[in-house]
């Protein structure tokens, strides 16, 4: 009745922490085991079970009274078979679930008694459970963490995330709120040791990122983005600013609000939902390359039948189709595995092939801890709308400093996220090894302040739009911005410049009672109104509805307005 290699033995009186157990041991087929309440068992696991290498689950009379008649004394399970179907998942998370309701049976649970090798340590229970959790299945970590039923905690903690001996660490959040995965994403570069390499997976709900030097009023239709809220709460009247087509394609958005943040790392702007799976790794700087992850994640691909998929010379992840696609997947294969220098541009001037960008990466070097991290494309349902939410309709009068976005072509690779998150597991234990942990997290990680610090700086409306360096905006053309601009619905020339999203200059032409100084000072992300501000500060009221109105339209007043924290906090 021993449960093969192993070396560790563990005791612990807490339900939860047995349904962890219980579903470890199915993932690495075990035949049989031990379960129980009763001294016997207790003082036989105590002793190592006869001396042999094994694992026992003692529960105290005290802590879990009813739980003898539920599971019985002492259970040998012949196969795996019968593990699986008198101890499942679902039903073990049922019996959890029923007991933790129980507030009186949860205040008994006083204490963990750990044994590892023989070495008894006894930690009070109330103050310790959580990382007591965490150490019990770390040590059945190494070696099983390569399948999705070994779950080591449903929690997060630093303190286990910052232990040295920790190299490996695997964490996969069960939350789809893009604040705290970037949180937490963000805590772990914070604290991880120096030498340890960190794999996160998490998925987001409909949102924009959008990078750390980045200006939202360029890049993102933000217009767009008030119509998608306008539509998913409330059916609204169409305003002066909004065309035919926009309205259309609003009304047809099907899923949820769309969030805005931005992230702490460069790089471009991309768009998250369900559909896509966002994928980080965290190592130290001088092992940092730029297409070192982005390889992992081809080969995970390829490992699932895209073997179309390939790293190209912007180090994004792109599948190629077309009649001459799986010559030139080979040639990146090659050129991943460092054959050849010249196999990767070979893979790029193949004429007969249409490449589509499946993934784009960010980086974020500090002096010991480099963090890369991606997405990837499965099976987003707003694919076709992606173009629309990325493409702003203030870019042909906006010059700013900071940085672009370049626009690619997109597509899904059609994969389930589970299926796709295991493949990338997987191709991280064989570059790094076994994990040390290997954990889940849900909202209950902003329990830790440092993580929930994090959480309020990204949702802070100075870090989403008063991060934005520098730029002008002109209607007209100029010496320092000649593109031809496109044809305007009014006579009026405007220009202002913002640092800041603070307005530091603010002309307009043919209005003789305009006083610029009622605009010079004002906070772009707090006009919710176009039409208000330049009649407040002296332009005609029928001038004023004209010209405003297309602001609003061009700059996204009504978004700024719905985002506002007067407005949220109404609903």
């Amino acid at each position: 009745m021993y449960f093969g290699p192993t070396e560790h033995l563990v005791v612990t009186n807490d339900v939860y922490a047995n349904v962890v157990i219980k579903t470890i041991l199915v993932s690495r087929e075990v035949l049989t085991f031990r379960l129980g309440c009763d001294d016997a068992l207790k003082a036989e696991v105590e002793h190592g079970l006869g001396g042999k290498p094994g694992v026992g689950v003692w529960f105290s009379r005290s802590g879990w009274q009813d739980g003898r008649e539920s599971y019985g004394a002492v259970e040998p399970l012949q196969s795996s078979s019968t593990l699986r179907q008198k101890y499942s998942p679902s039903r073990a998370n049922q019996r959890r679930n029923n007991y933790f309701n129980d507030t009186a049976r949860w205040a008994q649970l006083r204490a963990f008694s750990v044994v590892k090798n023989n070495c008894h340590a006894l930690v009070p229970f109330d103050a310790h459970r959580r990382l007591l959790v965490h150490r019990i299945m770390t040590l059945w970590a190494r070696g099983v963490c390569r399948s999705r039923a070994c779950r080591l905690a449903r929690f997060f903690s630093a303190d286990a995330a910052a232990h040295p001996s920790n190299k490996t660490q695997v964490y996969l959040s069960r939350c789809h709120d893009p604040l705290l995965n970037l949180s937490v994403e963000h805590r772990l570069l914070q604290i991880t040791p120096p030498e340890s390499t960190v794999l996160v997976l998490y998925v987001n709900g409909p949102c924009v990122v959008f990078g750390r030097n980045q200006n939202p009023w360029l890049e993102l239709n933000l217009h767009r983005l008030a119509q998608i809220a306008n539509t998913t709460t409330t059916t609204t009247q169409p305003d002066e600013g909004k065309g035919e087509g926009e309205a259309a394609a609003a009304a047809a958005w099907h899923d949820s609000v769309v969030k805005l943040v931005r992230r702490r790392s460069g790089g471009g702007t991309v768009f998250h939902d369900l559909g896509n799976v966002n994928f980080s790794v965290i190592l130290p700087t001088a092992q940092f390359d730029r297409d070192r992850h982005a390889d992992m994640v081809v080969r995970a691909l390829q490992s699932l039948g895209r073997v179309r998929t390939r790293v190209n010379e912007r180090h994004d992840i792109v599948v190629d189709s077309g009649s001459d696609a799986a010559t030139t997947a080979a040639a990146a294969r090659d050129s991943s595995s460092g054959s050849s220098s010249s196999a990767r541009e070979t893979a790029t001037t193949t004429t007969t092939t249409k490449t589509f960008k499946i993934s784009g990466s960010a980086y974020k070097l500090t002096r010991f801890r480099a963090l890369h991290h991606g997405t990837c494309l499965l099976q987003s349902p707003n694919l076709a709308s992606i173009s629309g939410l990325l493409r702003s309709p203030a870019e042909p009068f906006i010059k700013a400093r900071g940085v672009d976005s370049v626009r690619s072509p997109v597509t899904n690779v059609g994969l389930d996220t589970l299926v796709f998150q295991d493949a990338v597991v997987r191709q991280f234990a064989q570059m790094y090894g076994p994990a040390d942990i290997y954990a889940d997290f849900d909202d209950s990680a902003r329990q830790d302040y440092h993580v929930q610090k994090g959480y309020d700086e990204l949702a802070a409306r100075d870090w989403i739009y008063g991060q934005t360096p520098r730029f002008a905006f002109r209607t007209y053309a100029c010496e320092d911005d000649p593109r031809p601009r496109p044809q305007l619905p009014f006579d009026h020339r405007l220009h202002f410049e913002a640092r800041h999203g603070l307005i530091e200059q603010f002309h307009v032409s043919q209005s003789r009672d305009f006083d610029a100084r009622q605009c010079v000072g004002a906070s772009l992300q707090d006009v919710h109104d176009w039409r208000a501000h330049l009649h407040r500060a002296g332009m005609h009221s029928s001038d004023a509805r004209q010209v405003g109105a297309w602001m609003n339209h061009v700059l996204g007043a009504e978004f700024l307005r719905i985002q506002s924290p007067a407005t949220m906090q109404s609903r």
